[in-house]
């Protein structure tokens, strides 16, 4: 059924096998138009199919986003959150301001209604952050970081330690692009041990360290 084809489909892409859990995710889909799903049903089914899916679905998906009625629940937004992140760099200015424009919108609306969850609000504020970069808008990118460290630190026992790290880099690269040093090195202190308990030497988010470190360096 459509809950045994989701459990699978979640476990193939865990694996790395794309190209079965789409298939297999296919065939949730196709029970779930024999059934009423829940909005949560609706949701996981498209947050597992965004992990799997060619660039026009990509595409798609991502048109939902400028529908408000399209992301009325928390997973909805957290998942359109993501599939925007992963796309943002194919996009032109235009649409990447009309998307954060919406998502920081539907943020607003269900944190008010109070019918966002705690990791979706995290995930959404930290896909925004990247969204906001990409157009150099340092200062909203910032914004939106901390909150999401607002929202990790708030809740530890939900966010792991290499998590609120990896969300302070990102408050690090965004106050670094706003010329905000200290504010930039602050979060480099914050980030710095637990990154490198995580990554070896010469791994990608060390070398992204290293950089930001020696920007700030010039900056005293």
């Amino acid at each position: 059924g459509f809950s045994a084809s989701l459990s699978l489909g979640s476990g193939l892409i865990n694996l790395g096998e794309d190209a079965l859990a789409r298939q297999v995710l296919e065939q949730a889909a196709r029970f779930g138009q024999r059934t009423d799903l829940t909005d949560t049903e609706r949701c996981t089914l498209q947050r597992l199919q965004s992990n799997v899916v060619t660039d026009s679905e990509r595409q798609a998906l991502l048109d939902n986003l400028l529908q408000p009625a399209s992301h009325a629940s928390s997973a909805c937004l957290s998942a359109l959150a993501t599939v925007a992140d992963e796309l943002k760099r194919s996009l032109d200015r235009a649409t990447l301001a009309q998307v954060s424009t919406a998502l920081a919108a539907a943020l607003r609306q269900l944190d008010a209604e109070g019918a966002l969850s705690t990791a979706d609000a995290e995930n959404s504020f930290r896909h925004l952050a990247r969204l906001y970069l990409v157009q150099d808008r340092s200062r909203a990118a910032l914004q939106s970081a901390k909150k999401a460290q607002e929202i990790a630190r708030s809740h530890p026992a939900e966010f792991s330690p290499i998590r609120l790290a990896e969300t302070r880099m990102l408050i690090a690269e965004a106050a670094c692009a706003s010329a905000q040093w200290q504010h930039c090195k602050d979060a480099l202190d914050l980030a710095a041990p637990v990154i490198a308990r995580h990554y070896a030497p010469g791994t990608t988010p060390q070398a992204d360290l290293q950089k930001l470190r020696d920007t700030v360096d010039l900056h005293p």
